[in-house]
């Protein structure tokens, strides 16, 4: 394949031209003047001039299946969920019915739609805690079906999976959450990091509660608790950290293991995380949009405005944010010389967006200035994504997911979410 009159974000969060040659999934960029351009006219040329092609975004951390919870956690903290009050019993509703109420092929629909939602947003790699206590194989099928990829987190069958060698699907483990952590499951931690070396991910400081239940028992954080038992290290992938004492940010950063921040879904949860100090101490920071949230572009404006809260005007710019979404997610899983930037050699993972859409206007780029990434991450919507692919294969053409009848997707999600939550849907 061959992508002509390309205009895209290269390594260095700028804007380039070229053209660009896919074979066999791989990248190689080529200008207009070099006089081997012909030898590269192939089967399928395509004119890109009226696009601006970006690296697939990387979503790190989401829970499939969470999107049918769309409001159930407005207003109470996480420790409140499932409780008496109709709100918490429509959680049970819904928890019950992803972990065995529904049929396998009502749950499989589910995982189709989370990730159709998140390849329309330009998400071609995503971090998947899930939500069900499933095995995790619904995941991985919906994963190879659509062709998007990532990791899925396997949490204690890690054992079970690390040697699977499906090359788009990785498996991680899983360090304890702060309401089941004690010496057994911490030293069992150790043992899984001493065999298998997985990359382990957990919540981690999301909220005040948690912080607590950690600060009560053993009078220290959970960072330094992990610390303490020798499980950070750089495989190591922490989402939220919103409670992250200064203490915390050197420990990660020395580490060097990678925080998720997940900014819409922590202000809702009633927490900001101190992201301006962990970019200073040079942790790895990526994005994820977590709960019921699958908007990349919106966790990504959040992410820019947080950093802006009384913060010298030119200290973070939209390119730190665009890169947390790309290299430094890939990064994260370990897999930054294969995707999240355009280079010779990478991937073919890309998202091509229509910069004719007048919202995105003006589009500037000079030498002394450019406004095009900014404008990227403050005006890009869901309708301005065209095409997607991943390692030079379509997973979306003309906005039309090319693996599945997104139409009798979306019917049947919505057949499955009336029966979910039976006579308390609105009829509109």
């Amino acid at each position: 394949m061959l992508l002509t009159n390309v205009t895209y974000i290269n390594k260095d969060q700028e804007i380039a031209k070229g053209n660009i040659v896919i074979t066999d999934g791989v990248i190689k960029i080529i200008s207009d003047i070099e006089p081997c351009l012909e030898n590269y006219r192939t089967s399928e040329i395509i004119d890109c001039s009226k696009y601006i092609i970006i690296p697939g975004l990387i979503n790190g951390h989401y829970h499939n299946g969470s999107l049918l919870a769309k409001g159930l956690s407005k207003e109470i903290s996480i420790n409140e969920w499932g409780g008496e009050s109709l709100q918490g019993k429509l959680q049970t509703t819904l928890f019950n019915s992803l972990d065995e109420g529904l049929s396998e092929d009502d749950y499989f629909t589910i995982c189709l739609k989370g990730y159709i939602d998140l390849i329309k947003n330009g998400v071609t790699f995503v971090s998947d805690s899930g939500l069900s206590d499933r095995e995790p194989d619904y995941l991985i099928k919906a994963m190879n079906l659509l062709g998007i990829r990532g990791v899925i987190d396997v949490e204690d069958k890690i054992g079970q999976y690390h040697t699977d060698l499906n090359q788009e699907i990785q498996f991680t483990g899983h360090l304890p959450e702060e309401e089941y952590i004690d010496e057994e499951t911490l030293i069992q931690c150790r043992k899984i990091i001493e065999k298998y070396n997985p990359i382990m991910m957990t919540h981690c400081l999301e909220n005040n509660w948690r912080k607590e239940l950690i600060n009560n028992k053993y009078g220290k954080s959970t960072v330094e608790l992990f610390d303490e038992h020798n499980i950070l290290n750089e495989k190591t992938v922490l989402f939220h950290c919103v409670e992250l004492s200064s203490e915390d940010v050197k420990i990660i950063g020395s580490r060097g293991s990678s925080i998720v921040h997940c900014p819409v879904s922590n202000i809702a949860g009633g927490g900001i995380a101190n992201i301006k100090d962990c970019l200073s101490a040079n942790i790895n920071v990526c994005i994820g949009t977590d709960w019921a949230r699958y908007d990349i572009w919106e966790a990504m404006r959040f992410a820019y405005f947080l950093l802006k809260i009384n913060t010298k005007r030119n200290e973070f710019t939209a390119e730190d944010v665009f890169k947390m979404v790309t290299y430094n997610g890939a990064k994260a899983f370990g897999i930054e010389d294969k995707i999240g930037i355009i280079l010779d050699g990478y991937y073919a993972d890309l998202v091509f967006i229509n910069r004719t859409n007048s919202k995105l206007y003006p589009l500037i780029n000079h030498i002394e200035f450019s406004n095009v990434v900014h404008n990227l991450i403050m005006e890009c919507r869901e309708d301005m994504i065209e095409h997607v692919m991943v390692k030079g294969k379509w997973i979306m053409r003309d906005r039309k997911i090319t693996q599945v009848d997104e139409s009798k997707i979306l019917n049947d999600y919505k057949e499955i979410f009336q029966r979910v939550y039976g006579e308390y849907i609105v009829e509109l």
